[in-house]
């Protein structure tokens, strides 16, 4: 199995066990099914094999001791599950029928490290994407722990390693973007970048114009590019989803049908996720509401630029970001442009070239993300 020494063994585990319902329960990220019926678990720099044998028996592998050690805590072994279950309520079909459902899966006590990075990672990833960026993480900044049929297994990085790995990898974007610059500017490039410093410095003295700005622009354009229609489905569905969770909280109470729950469940669902994704029109959230916000914050940019005191703002003010400037100030530096016009076609350019099938950096898409509605709504003039 590799260059880590490990000790194989039979034992019995005679409570509720499941190691496919455990896989499947989105509890972590690296297990993983192998051939032969074996299944692969990987915690910190522990590593298991595991393979059903009949019921209740399993042949492990592990390193000597870590069983009795750490993989019996690691599955909660010492805590019967079965006498949970017989604790509750047996009357009760919905919670027999869920009991029933999950039954073999443990609860996993994961290191806590570990089970905190990869609860970041989720929020943004499906769980495919997941589990792919947590073994990347491990195979990039992991110790190697062996290898088996399916190649080189790693343990999830510390967080000494990745404190480490984050300072040489933003030393080393630091060099890169210093080789990017050139190594001596013209007299009119360093104009101009004085110049767009300067107007840097006046926009992040009034940070909330900015902010406001780029969060207006992103809304109106979230406007402009969906249809009315699914406003009013999801108003549909928002209402029917209220009258659900009226109807299921009324049947659980009074104990009326068995479906009561489940009419509960849907409502609530129904609701939360209406109203935190912003869909349904309302007061603040409708398109006169929306558009009137978006010409509030171009009117109060253009009143704050038009009293610049270094003569005329260095761009349109619909355009008046500090990360528009910084871009500009960066495509002087390398090359790009020597003219505050010629460095904001460049921005334009690279924006203009940027979509969804091309891969950035999280620093230039969050970049991206807080100014490219400012250009599109405004047609990029």
């Amino acid at each position: 199995m590799g260059a880590m020494e490990l000790e194989e063994k039979t034992v019995q585990i005679r409570d509720d066990f499941d190691p496919d319902k455990i896989l499947a329960s989105g509890q972590c990220f690296r297990p993983r099914k192998q051939a032969e019926g074996w299944y692969r678990f990987v915690s910190g720099r522990q590593l298991l094999y595991l393979r059903p044998l009949r019921s209740g028996t399993y042949t492990v592998r592990c390193e000597p001791g870590a069983w009795d050690t750490f993989w019996h805590g690691y599955f909660d072994l010492g805590r019967s599950y079965a006498a949970l279950r017989g604790k509750l309520d047996s009357r009760n079909d919905f919670l027999q029928r869920a009991m029933e459902y999950g039954r073999g899966i443990r609860v996993l006590r994961q290191d806590e490290w570990e089970m905190l990075v990869s609860f970041i990672i989720s929020q943004r990833k499906s769980i495919p994407a997941i589990r792919r960026a947590v073994e990347l993480l491990s195979e990039r900044f992991g110790e190697r722990l062996g290898s088996d049929g399916e190649g080189p297994v790693y343990a999830f990085p510390t967080a000494e390693a990745l404190c480490c790995a984050g300072e040489q990898a933003l030393q080393k974007k630091a060099e890169e973007k210093a080789a990017r610059k050139l190594p001596e500017l013209s007299d009119d490039a360093k104009h101009t970048v004085t110049v767009l410093r300067r107007a840097k410095e006046y926009l992040d003295a009034k940070p909330e114009l900015s902010n406001e700005l780029s969060a207006a622009q992103r809304r109106k354009r979230a406007q402009l590019k969906s249809k009315p229609v699914y406003r009013y489905v999801a108003l549909a569905i928002f209402l029917f989803g209220t009258a659900a969770a009226a109807y299921g909280l009324y049947a659980v109470f009074t104990h009326t049908g068995s479906y009561g729950v489940y009419f509960a469940l849907f409502g609530f669902a129904a609701i939360f996720l209406f109203s935190s994704y912003n869909m349904l029109p309302t007061a603040h959230n409708n398109n006169s509401a929306i558009m009137k916000r978006a010409d509030q914050a171009d009117a109060a940019m253009a009143e704050y630029v038009k009293h610049y005191p270094n003569g005329s703002f260095p761009v349109p003010s619909c355009y008046a970001h500090p990360i528009v400037l910084k871009r500009m100030i960066d495509a002087v530096e390398e090359g790009q442009a020597v003219t505050t016009a010629e460095a904001l076609d460049a921005v334009k350019a690279r924006l203009q070239a940027v979509n969804a099938d091309v891969q950035v950096e999280q620093e230039e898409y969050d970049e991206i993300v807080a100014i490219k509605a400012l250009f599109l709504n405004h047609d990029y003039q």
